[in-house]
């Protein structure tokens, strides 16, 4: 199934599933592993290459065909087919030794209610060795609405730093699972992209009524970012608010040439190792290490219209908003929702740094736009601990 599909089939299945007993609670494990802060350049640890039996399911390989029997000396190619043939044998794979670029996704279509996948195998008279399943733009791995018990192992997940701006990484997302198990499995998500810039809008005061009791505003004011405030398949900070002309009713006069107003940064993109909602998720000797996230973008600078010295409508005194900064990225370890964590002591939660909040755009007089705030970081951090109505920077900004 597609990263889209999964996505469709997540809005069509959640309130069966959040009646499943045993995800009651919602509430985080304790005590938690401390945080190591990973040096610059710093691997976290392969999975082990392991032994399988002949019968531990269907093989895939990133050498094997679709069109073959899904053997030890025939694998398949694709974790699509794979998992399709699997549901009628058992839903076991094994993973033979490679690097895969298709992401590996397990729901429970055509009845499967259970997952067990092992990585490290030999095949095709290959020698054994780790199994990488590294994609870019979307989540390497994908579990979700699995009733059943799921369990992973000897499998590296990864999510490269991230290639567009305001691009997040994350290496997995499981949703909608009653339990899962990660063995000796890595999940390792790349650096965050910046955000994008604001630039600059248009605006044409002369197109409003005056209302000579109330001071006309044309757009916002350069506010800055709000805390972020959503969960979904990526963290998403919020761009910075784009700037707007403020003009008194001192005058009746109008500026006749368009002015431009500072329009809001983008968000920074986050660097998350995991995303899990409604879920219990087990981790033995693995690792979870996210890495640097992105900045806001800075906001964009007003630009005043010039002074026609002979037009006193074009010399009125405007007072033009600067774009607001955008919220810097998130770096994470674990993202939840409504999930529980059983972590032993042989497992590593690594992350890297937040992304700073953009700078405030420029304005004329004192509309100069608020920065945004900044990323957090952190081992594990719930998405309901962020009010999506909160505001920064000014206790009497509009609601977005």
């Amino acid at each position: 199934m597609t990263n889209l599909s999964l996505l469709s089939a997540l809005r069509h299945s959640l309130v069966p599933l959040l009646l499943a007993p045993v995800l009651g609670c919602g509430a985080s494990a304790d005590p938690l592993p401390a945080a190591f802060a990973p040096e610059h350049g710093a691997k976290a640890r392969l999975a082990p290459s392991i032994d399988v039996d002949d019968d531990d399911g269907i093989f895939v390989s990133p050498a094997g065909d679709d069109d073959d029997e899904g053997s030890r000396d025939a694998p398949v190619r694709s974790f699509s087919r794979a998992v399709l043939i699997a549901n009628g044998r058992g839903h076991r794979l094994t993973l033979c030794a490679g690097v895969f670029t298709e992401p590996l996704a397990l729901t429970n279509e055509n009845g499967a209610d259970a997952y067990t996948v092992k990585g490290g195998a030999a095949c095709q008279g290959n020698s054994s060795g780790p199994s990488i399943v590294r994609t870019t733009g979307m989540p390497a791995l994908e579990v979700f609405a699995v009733a059943g018990p799921t369990r992973l192992s000897n499998i590296v997940f990864e999510h490269p730093d991230a290639a567009s701006p305001g691009e997040s990484a994350v290496a997995a997302h499981v949703a909608f699972v009653d339990a899962i198990t990660f063995t000796d499995v890595t999940l390792r998500a790349g650096r965050g992209m910046d955000g994008l810039a604001g630039t600059t809008q248009l605006l044409s005061p002369c197109d409003l009524p005056l209302d000579p009791r109330l001071p006309t505003h044309v757009g916002l004011e350069g506010l800055g970012a709000r805390v972020p405030g959503r969960m979904s398949t990526v963290w998403t900070p919020e761009p910075g608010q784009d700037g707007g002309l403020l003009r008194f009713a001192r005058s009746s006069r109008c500026v006749e040439p368009s002015v431009l107003a500072g329009m809001g940064g983008a968000g920074g993109g986050a660097s998350i190792a995991l995303l899990a909602q409604v879920t219990h998720v087990t981790f033995v000797r693995s690792t979870l290490e996210a890495h640097d996230s992105g900045s806001g973008g800075s906001g964009g600078a007003a630009q005043a219209p010039s002074c026609d010295p002979l037009s006193q409508k074009s010399c009125e005194v405007l007072d033009i908003g600067g774009g607001g900064g955008g919220a810097g990225g998130l770096s994470a370890s674990v993202l939840h929702r409504q999930a529980l964590f059983d972590i032993d002591d042989a497992s590593k939660l690594l992350f890297g740094k937040g992304g700073a909040g953009g700078k405030g755009g420029l304005g004329s007089r004192w509309l100069n736009g608020t920065a945004g705030i900044s990323g957090l970081a952190t081992t594990m951090l719930s998405a309901d601990d962020f009010p999506p109505e909160e505001v920064v920077g000014d206790d009497d900004a509009p609601s977005m």
